[in-house]
């Protein structure tokens, strides 16, 4: 129905008239843009529906197309503008994988549904129940959640270095020089900076800000990041001569314009930073005092062309020059930081790991600083991605003190963010939580004007690990929007990625792929090479467990091929290790014992000793499959000595769980029953649930083969609670069966024969037989 232009529409604290285009809360106007402004109003008129993202782009944008970013950014604005948000969603509703929906009340409906109380709209329940969820388990920090930067605050956007010599030799300056600012900037200690990767997203959605669009587009990184000031700069040459000339907008609408002429662009740089320094009030010497690099122009432009490189994602590159440039410096510089950094991010662990390490002892541990932060948070990483909790746990929260003495707030939240993951990873997942509550703090204190989307997309993970699918879907489209918002493709075509993970654990494996596929036309769009290749080896998982083998290796092979590329170990490990499995899921056993060891060599190469015991454990199940139970057992024996002196919990229990398998195949009885008990005494003790169903059920088995029904029983018990499933329908009839009730018996396989067909085998046909036969 549509709404008379005459009349003010009121919902929640709001009053909305169509005819004056106002908005009110509370009494007080809100500000709308034209665009915001119609789509609420088109929302409002089409409430009783969820309305498709084309139906609304072909009406509130008509004759233009637009990007699903900006459709997301303005819904953002609307949602603000009426004091909701993702997170709540009171008013605006998202329907993934459709649109959106006005789902708050109208005041005059409100007052007719009191009379039919029993007709509760079906939209009010769940947009209640995650309400509730969001403000248990954040408390009060999602309402400190702010729009704009606090009055007088600084937070600077430095746009990307516009190239105007038509010299492609000074293409390096776009993004050089910008990070090379950001540094120098951060250095002197005064000023807040906007960070580098959120530029280049906001650029990739919106395009370069120039002088005309400068008050348009500071409003909006206003209003997402919380930028006071925006500084737009271009490089110019005449007569051999090189200009680099900037201009400084601030939200109360002034600027400053200045230039600097000479002949090398991190000399003018230097000096530019020197003047915009001192007109937002921080050193006017702050380029001199820094230590980022040395007075050598020749150092500083290979700095500057390796955070370039870095910053378009090409580390392999970037690694090169930083090299030179840490070659070139006495002292630990920020260009040491960028190189282990680059180096993290490839995957080459211990050099990661030697160059954090060479970073930490060298500095001076006071004054606290951002770099030492940093370096604190990076090596962190190194540790959770190595399977070293505990290591990652000390070194984590050594970086959390020296960032909040640093009055790095963003860093801050970032390392709260990774201590978060690391609580995740040993099952402390109440623990995770409210680190993620305190990282969400922390960002609003940094004045972040859009939650970063990790910090759902953790708690989507948390959700996931504890069967809490609803929940999951609440926060992985709580992140997606989250990075549409801030133009993160990267990051959003992760999250359809995760949208597909839990697709295939909800069982619904039809809608899996789609995701997986749109995750994959995304990264190829903005050419994200290794993007794709982590894409693809997800699909490889997914055609392996649909028994699609030629497609898995297919898959795998090309993401494999993919992270040799990029020179990235850790990637090019875990995609040969998918290769792997899929060639022995189809019967390829001698290629899959040969890609295993590639996997296991690759692992061992960058030090991730914990997917090496995992890699082992592969090989020792082969064996088993070969019948050579004697190499199988040397390998879980040395898994075993190794996982359990390191704490590595997880493959330590895998293994624990397959020398109960060895000792069964050998005919020791009694081995097994020990090692299935070790096994499920382990999980207790650690958390490290993913083995116990199974485990639980090849100990009943020992149990019922041995006739030993009162212990099998209690495991029994434990299996009916969780759920029905191929191993616990078979137990449970066997259960019956030996208990003297092959009526019992009967019905459980016949639910499980009419449940999980795909899963009947001849030996299940057969016992079916011999419970209705009595025999």
């Amino acid at each position: 129905m549509s709404e008379s232009s005459s009349s003010v529409i009121r919902f929640d604290d709001c009053e909305f008239d169509p005819g004056r285009r106002e908005l009110r809360r509370n009494g007080e106007l809100v500000p709308l843009e034209p665009r915001v402004f119609a789509l609420l109003l088109y929302l409002i008129e089409q409430r009783h529906q969820a309305v498709d993202k084309d139906e609304i782009q072909d009406t509130v944008w008509a004759g233009m197309i637009v990007s699903e970013t900006a459709l997301a950014r303005a819904i953002m604005k609307a949602r603000r503008a009426v004091g909701d948000s993702a997170e709540t969603q009171a008013v605006i509703r998202t329907v993934h994988g459709h649109g959106y929906q006005f789902v708050a009340t109208l005041i005059s409906e409100e007052e007719t549904a009191t009379e039919t109380p029993d007709r509760e709209s079906p939209s009010m329940l769940p947009r209640a129940l995650a309400a509730a969820f969001v403000i248990a388990l954040l408390g009060f920090a999602w309402t400190l959640w702010p729009g704009k930067a606090p009055a007088g605050a600084v937070h600077l956007a430095i746009m990307p270095v516009q190239n105007l010599t038509d010299d492609s030799e000074y293409d390096w300056t776009r993004l050089g020089l910008m990070g090379f600012a950001t540094d120098l900037i951060t250095q002197g200690g005064e000023l807040s900076v906007m960070r580098s990767s959120d530029v280049i997203r906001f650029v990739e959605t919106n395009g370069q800000p120039d002088e005309d669009s400068a008050a348009e587009d500071l409003d909006e990184l206003r209003d997402v990041y919380g930028a006071s000031h925006l500084l737009l700069t271009h490089l110019e040459r005449s007569a051999g001569t090189l200009r680099l000339s900037y201009a400084l907008h601030s939200v109360d609408g002034q600027f400053e314009r200045g230039t600097m002429v000479g002949a090398e662009p991190t000399s003018l740089l230097r000096g530019m930073i020197r003047s915009v320094t001192s007109l937002l009030g921080g050193q006017a010497d702050t380029a001199r005092e820094i230590t980022v690099l040395v007075e050598d122009p020749f150092i500083n432009e290979a700095y500057s062309r390796g955070l370039a490189f870095s910053l378009e994602g090409r580390c392999s590159d970037a690694l090169e020059l930083l090299e030179v440039v840490k070659s070139a410096t006495e002292s630990i510089t920020r260009a040491h930081y960028e190189w282990a950094s680059c180096a993290r991010i490839l995957g080459h662990w211990q050099e990661a790991e030697a160059a954090f390490l060479e970073i930490l002892d060298t500095l001076p541990e006071e004054p606290a600083t951002s770099l030492r932060a940093r370096a604190h948070h990076g090596l962190g990483t190194v540790y959770i991605r190595t399977g070293r909790g505990d290591a990652a746990q000390k070194t984590l929260e050594t970086g959390l003190e020296v960032a909040q003495q640093a009055g790095e707030r963003v860093v801050e939240g970032m390392v709260l963010t990774n201590l978060a993951i690391n609580a995740k990873d040993r099952r402390d997942h109440d623990e995770a939580r409210a680190l993620l509550a305190r990282a969400t703090v922390a960002y609003t204190e940094a004045r972040r004007g859009i939650l970063p989307g990790n910090i759902p997309a953790a708690l989507a993970n948390i959700d996931m690990a504890e069967g809490k699918f609803d929940q999951a879907e609440l926060h992985l489209t709580q992140a997606l929007e989250a990075f549409r918002a801030t133009g993160d493709r990267r990051n959003e075509a992760m999250m359809l990625n995760n949208f597909g993970y839990l697709r295939r654990l909800q069982g619904r494996i039809g809608e899996a792929e789609p995701l997986h596929l749109e995750s994959l036309a995304i990264r190829r769009d903005i050419g994200d090479r290794v993007g794709q290749g982590r894409i693809l080896g997800m699909l490889s998982i997914l055609y392996e467990n649909e028994r699609r083998y030629d497609d898995a290796i297919t898959a795998a092979s090309e993401a494999f091929e993919i992270a040799s590329e990029a020179n990235d170990k850790l990637f090019m490990a875990t995609a040969m290790a998918q290769l792997a499995q899929a060639e022995f899921s189809s019967g390829a056993l001698d290629d899959a014992r040969s890609s295993y060891a590639e996997s296991r060599a690759l692992f061992e190469e960058i030090g991730d000793t914990s997917r090496v015991a995992q890699v082992d454990i592969r090989l020792a199940r082969m064996d088993v499959q070969d019948d050579n139970l004697a190499s199988a057992r040397e390998r879980v024996d040395n898994v075993l000595a190794f996982t359990l002196r390191e704490a590595l919990h997880e493959p330590a229990i895998e293994a624990m769980e397959l020398a109960g398998d060895i000792a069964l195949r050998q005919g020791d009885t009694a081995g097994a029953i020990n090692a299935y008990q070790q096994t499920l005494e382990h999980i207790d003790e650690t958390g490290f649930v993913v083995t116990e169903y199974r485990t639980t059920v090849k100990l009943a088995n020992v149990f019922l083969d041995n006739g030993d029904l009162a212990a099998a029983e209690p495991l029994v018990g434990s299996l009916i609670e969780s759920g029905e499933t191929p191993g616990v329908l078979r137990v449970r009839a066997r259960y019956a069966y030996l208990r003297g009730d092959a009526d019992r018996a009967v019905e459980l396989m016949e639910t499980f024969k009419s449940t999980f067909a795909d899963d009947w085998t001849e030996a299940d046909a057969a016992a079916l037989d011999r419970y209705r036969d009595g025999g």
